[in-house]
C-alpha cells in the first residue's frame, strides 16, 4: 500500500473518532481502489454513502481496515486529536479555516492538560487571544503552529502497516 492511502487512511479513522464524520473514510477507500486494493471489504466501504449511522459504517469500515492490513484498535482519543487537530491547522494555513476557528476547536476538544507540550500551546492560543494578547504578532502564533507540527510530524505515519 502507498503510503498516501494508508496516511489517508489513518487521518480518516482520527477524523471519524472526533468529528464522528466518516466521509473522509470513504474517499481514504477509493484511493485504495485506484492504488489497486481490489478486496470487496475496500470496494464495499468506497461505495458507501457518507449519511450512513457510525454502526452501520462500522460494518463497512472494520472489514476493510483488516482486509488493508490496518489496525488502529491501539489508537488513543489523544491520538486521534492530535492528527485531528493537524488537519485543522492545515486548514487553517489553506485558507479554509480562520485562526479564532482553529484556536477555538483546539481549546473546546483537547481542552487544557495534554501531555505534549505542543498540543497544549496551541491550546492555549485561544486563551492568549481570548484574554491575555489579543493583538498576538502572528510570527508568534505561526511559530506556535510550526512546533507543533515538528513535534508531532510522526502522528501520522506511525500508523502505517508494517511491510514485510
Amino acid at each position: 500500500m502507498h503510503d498516501s492511502t494508508a496516511d489517508a487512511f489513518t487521518v480518516a479513522h482520527a477524523y471519524t473518532l472526533v468529528f464522528g464524520d466518516f466521509r473522509r473514510t470513504i474517499d481514504a477507500a477509493v484511493m485504495a481502489l485506484l492504488d489497486g486494493h481490489e478486496a470487496l471489504e475496500v470496494a464495499e466501504l468506497a461505495g458507501a454513502s457518507p449519511a450512513l449511522g457510525w454502526s452501520e459504517a462500522r460494518a463497512l469500515v472494520e472489514p476493510a481496515h483488516a482486509a488493508l492490513g490496518l489496525d488502529y484498535q491501539e489508537m488513543s482519543d489523544e491520538d486521534a486529536q492530535v492528527i485531528a487537530l493537524r488537519v485543522v491547522v492545515s486548514e487553517y494555513r489553506s485558507g479554509a479555516r480562520t485562526l479564532r476557528e482553529l484556536t477555538s476547536w483546539a481549546h473546546d476538544v483537547i481542552m487544557h492538560g495534554s501531555s505534549s507540550r505542543a498540543v497544549e500551546r496551541v491550546v492555549q492560543l485561544e486563551d492568549d487571544l481570548e484574554v491575555w494578547q489579543p493583538r498576538r504578532d502572528p510570527a508568534e502564533v505561526e511559530a506556535v503552529l510550526d512546533d507543533f507540527l515538528r513535534e508531532t510530524a510522526d502522528a501520522v505515519p506511525r500508523w502505517r502497516p508494517r511491510q514485510g
